[in-house]
């Protein structure tokens, strides 16, 4: 059975001897049985400080919300945001007024590169390199597996969103990750990743015979994470994404959207692995709040063939042509989310061959930072 690292931190334990622990965590920190990574470390190390990424300690703040310092209800903890208003730096006084010596950072991602996680990762490990530091991770598995979509980050495009230039569906485990940044970086960070075991990161997650671990708020299941590969792209439009609604990146659509038209045309398209089911919603929060919406319900039929980012551009494509009237599009998220300043039109052309020439890149890139 795999085992998450936060699994074998006991077998690893001279990682964490004698030094006084800043944790990177959320909702997500938990071991395989259930128990949180909090209390496995502080029972075990000296785990002074708690810091909180994008959606809180627990997971209960929402998408892009701003939060500051705060005390931890159960341990008694302090906990020190990292998403804060106007920064997500690591607060470097607030961590040397602490006296603390390493950090270390347990935390599930899904594999995007637009997930703030590695982002705030990224920080750490710049932190740990101009402070001399050890930086910890306890891995765990990519939930999308090894396969690597979209396009490099350009360096015009880089925010929070998009720190580092991989490709948008990376195909490396946090640990991984970090592993890339400290190579191609040459920081010389004294990374100590504690592995997952018996992982086969080819796997996508329900393959792993793991419970789904709920990384933010909106990414309720894997289907709704896989989709997300897809939907995140629909973020810079005035489409709703489905966020608000009981299954997120699941519905797609807008007050001024016809289902049955929509969905003709959508299954009409080149979408390998995802069909489309006319669907009417009324999302609860978000875009178009408590409004009738009209649209599509995306299901996939074959999670191995499904193409998140040309599905995405696909799909941005056939609303703007729908709809022409009425679609619109935030030209600067869109290019911060896709990464790039081409417009859809020269991503798209001649099949799709800049993204194929960004994914064999990155892949050749990314394989010497892979630990498993």
């Amino acid at each position: 059975m795999m085992k998450f690292g936060i699994d074998n931190i006991k077998e690893n334990s001279d990682f964490l001897d004698g030094l006084k622990l800043a944790l990177i965590c959320n909702g997500t920190s938990f071991s395989s049985s259930g128990v949180s990574t909090i209390e496995i470390i502080k029972k075990s190390s000296d785990l002074a400080l708690l810091l909180a990424p994008e959606h809180g300690i627990r997971g209960d703040k929402g998408a892009g919300e701003s939060f500051g310092t705060e005390k931890d209800a159960i341990t008694g903890l302090n906990v020190i945001s990292l998403y804060r208003q106007g920064s997500q730096d690591l607060p470097e006084k607030e961590l040397d007024d602490a006296g603390i010596s390493a950090l270390v950072y347990d935390i599930q991602d899904i594999g995007m590169r637009c997930y703030t996680y590695i982002s705030t990762l990224y920080l750490a490990l710049h932190y740990c390199a101009r402070r001399n530091k050890p930086l910890v991770v306890l891995d765990r598995p990519n939930p999308l597996g090894r396969q690597i979509e979209g396009l490099i980050l350009e360096d015009s495009c880089k925010s929070f969103v998009g720190i580092y230039p991989i490709a948008s569906r990376y195909g490396l485990t946090c640990g991984e990750f970090a592993n890339l940044v400290n190579l191609e970086m040459k920081l010389g960070v004294d990374l100590r990743i504690v592995r997952c075991s018996d992982y086969n990161p080819l796997l996508l997650y329900p393959q792993l015979g793991k419970r789904w671990i709920v990384p933010s708020p909106a990414i309720v299941g894997f289907e709704n994470a896989l989709l997300y590969s897809a939907f995140f792209l629909l973020e810079a439009t005035n489409l709703s994404e489905g966020r608000g609604t009981s299954s997120p990146f699941s519905f797609l659509g807008a007050p001024f959207a016809d289902s049955e038209k929509t969905c003709e045309c959508l299954n009409n398209v080149n979408c390998p692995g995802v069909e489309f089911l006319p669907a009417d919603f009324t999302p609860e929060d978000s875009k178009y709040k408590d409004t009738l919406c009209h649209g599509v319900m995306a299901r996939i039929t074959d999670a191995g063939a499904f193409n998140g980012i040309r599905t995405g551009l696909v799909l941005l494509d056939a609303f703007r042509t729908l709809y022409p009237d009425d679609f619109s599009l935030n030209q600067e998220k869109l290019k911060r989310l896709l990464g790039t300043r081409n417009s859809i039109a020269q991503v798209m052309e001649d099949g799709f061959g800049l993204v194929n020439r960004n994914e064999e890149a990155f892949a050749a890139r990314a394989h010497k930072a892979m630990i498993y």
